[in-house]
């Protein structure tokens, strides 16, 4: 996982400048030293990036989660269980402690270190696992080179003396002579002083620690949430407002919402609205909006409003629906240190902050034309369907905004009469009586924090490609892959993970074992043109109760082609009746205000309404 760091001396690029954080005024601006030539510069967070990646980067992040067997991920488990006390107090990190905690798991400081600096460089559990090797055939270190490498790191490079790598690899040289083996090459040295934390993240992370010394882990409970997204509820609920499609403007039901809180400040953290019910992608989508910056977000839709709420939660609290308990978002979860905490059985309070949040929002919805109310008793003899306005995208952007620029500014009596703006800020940056718990890091690779949550399928790749719901996906990329089973399966079936975003099932995403990343796969029928998982289902049921027994594509991609006909015809129509009704509207009105004419008219003529002279055509809809 990259990810940008949000802290005084932090080195960041601003506007292909290399740059240096030295103060941060708010959520959104830093002020940044032009580390060539001294110039002060203010910036938003969202203009600053990472500088160059080093020569050999971090790979492990780009590791499915799901090819990792059970073994293996309790042994990444172990791993950050034994670094855990030395990433939570950094003022512990010295190489005394580092000997204790290593001598105590029959390790070597220097294997202890590697694993902070894997760690500490990705944010990753998986990163504590050695990467499967790609480069087979090729000459690797000897037990000895090894031994001799870490023996040198532990006992002269780690010390007080301070030595420089260029003296402790000309050490190494000697050791090697002696030992008449040859040295292992100078960059491979440095590679593995790269791999460990090095002493400017450590002092960095003193100065993170000293800013958290207020704030410790949150226990049981969801009411110890004492930092910004300390702790994170999240929940579903339906809208309580009928929704109309984006051409004819007819009814087409409610929306369900996902929402993230942060329980310390009531900021909403995240959301999704779908018209589907909820379910693990719900959730996925939902706390990817959650952990990402909202900024770009925003401006896709248009919103002037700040909200600036992004990073990793420490925990999450749900409620025991199935959605929350899949094996991908555990896994995900876990890997990001996110730790999942389910509500107890019978303990309704556990849910309290995000279940009233619901409720404030329904409650203002309920303003809007279309509103459900909560009850049928409270809705009376109101027309939702009738009176509905918004479109799905439109009640996005209303929900956005309210959210935004209402909910977020508004006075809560849950945290002393404060804003979740102002709450959320005193959290983070610090108040009257103390520190704040720091910017959160921003995620930079959104595109794999987004295929980490997603559910997953398991598939073979034959000669047509994947069959996913009877729809064939096949891209050349495959080809290698065809009646070959996965050589990183975790079980003796050798399928290939595969991810699907529900919303556009026109492709899919192939997780390549050699690449160690995801190939887009489109749809073999091209056809299918963004096509929504909901929609699939529709079409099949058509297919079914017309009394075919198999689905196969080419039926559904007739289907499909049929009910678009069907939905022209039916829009022509529509229109028609829509026009035909709103002229005899406007003509009666006309004949009521002719009342007189109308009435000297000879008793023998029938009337014929849309003769009937009208002034006011410009009322025509349509």
């Amino acid at each position: 996982m990259r990810t940008l760091k949000i802290e005084k001396d932090a080195v960041v690029k601003y506007n292909s400048k290399i740059c240096t954080i030295t103060h941060i005024l708010s959520l959104k601006t830093v002020i940044l030293r032009d580390n060539e030539t001294g110039e002060s510069i203010r910036a938003t967070i969202s203009e600053l990036s990472e500088i160059d990646p080093s020569e050999e980067p971090v790979q492990t992040d780009n590791k499915e989660l799901l090819t990792l067997s059970d073994e293996e991920w309790a042994l990444a488990e172990l791993r950050y269980t034994i670094i855990e006390p030395l990433l939570k107090d950094v003022t512990k990190r010295n190489l005394q402690i580092v000997r204790e905690i290593a001598k105590k798991n029959k390790i070597s400081p220097a294997t202890l270190y590697r694993w902070l600096g894997s760690y500490e460089g990705t944010g990753l559990k998986s990163s504590l696992l050695r990467r499967k090797r790609s480069d087979k055939g090729k000459s690797r270190l000897s037990p000895e080179s090894e031994s001799m490498i870490e023996e040198v790191i532990e006992s002269y490079y780690l010390t007080k003396n301070k030595r420089k790598i260029s003296q402790a690899y000309n050490h190494l040289k000697v050791m090697a002579k002696r030992a008449g083996i040859k040295a292992p090459s100078s960059a491979t040295f440095q590679r593995r002083i790269s791999e460990l934390a090095t002493q400017k993240t450590v002092e960095y992370r003193i100065s993170k620690a000293e800013r958290r010394a207020k704030f410790s882990h949150v226990g049981e409970g969801y009411k110890e949430a004492d930092h910004p997204l300390s702790v994170v509820q999240i929940d579903h609920t339906p809208v309580d407002l009928m929704l109309v499609d984006e051409e004819e403007r007819i009814s087409i039901g409610r929306a369900w919402v996902t929402v993230a809180i942060c329980v310390f400040s009531r900021m909403v953290c995240g959301y999704y609205l779908t018209l589907e019910r909820p379910s693990c992608t719900s959730v996925a989508l939902c706390l990817e909006h959650a952990i990402l910056s909202k900024d770009k977000w925003l401006a896709e839709r248009d919103i002037d409003a700040e909200w600036p709420v992004w990073g990793v939660m420490d925990n999450l609290h749900a409620d025991n629906a199935p959605e929350f308990r899949s094996k991908a978002l555990n896994r995900a979860a876990s890997n990001y240190n996110i730790s999942i905490n389910w509500r107890p059985l019978g303990r309704a309070d556990f849910g309290g902050h995000i279940e009233r949040l619901l409720g404030t929002f329904n409650k203002d919805i309920h303003e809007i034309e279309g509103t459900t109310f909560s009850n049928i008793k409270e809705r009376g003899r109101y027309k939702s369907e009738e009176l509905a306005i918004f479109t799905l995208n439109e009640f996005d952007k209303w929900l956005a905004t309210y959210i935004s620029k209402v909910y977020h500014q508004s006075p809560h009596s849950g945290i002393d009469g404060m804003t979740p703006i102002a709450k959320f800020n005193e959290g983070m940056l610090g108040g009257d009586d103390g520190f704040g718990s720091g910017i959160p890091e921003v995620i930079l690779d959104e595109e794999r924090l987004r295929m980490d949550f997603l559910p997953v399928y398991e598939r073979s790749v034959q000669r047509y490609g994947i069959e996913i719901d009877g729809l064939f996906y096949y891209h050349p990329l495959l080809a290698k892959w065809i009646k070959q089973k996965n050589p990183h399966s975790i079980d003796t079936h050798g399928k290939y993970i595969v991810k699907r975003d529900p919303r556009d099932i026109s492709r899919v995403y192939f997780y390549d074992p050699d690449l160690n990343d995801y190939l887009e796969i489109p749809c073999r029928n091209r056809g299918m043109v963004s096509m929504t998982l909901w929609e699939l289902k529709e079409l099949k049921k058509s297919i079914k109760e017309k009394g075919k027994k198999t689905v196969d594509e080419d039926a559904i991609l007739a289907a499909r082609e049929e009910l678009q006909i069907m939905e022209e015809s039916a829009k022509k129509k529509t229109k028609k009746q829509r026009r035909m009704n709103e002229r005899k509207r406007i003509a009666k009105k006309q004949i009521k205000k002719s009342k007189e004419r109308v009435e000297n008219a000879k008793a023998d003529v029938e009337i014929d309404i849309f003769n009937v002279e009208v002034d006011e055509f410009e009322e025509i809809q349509g």
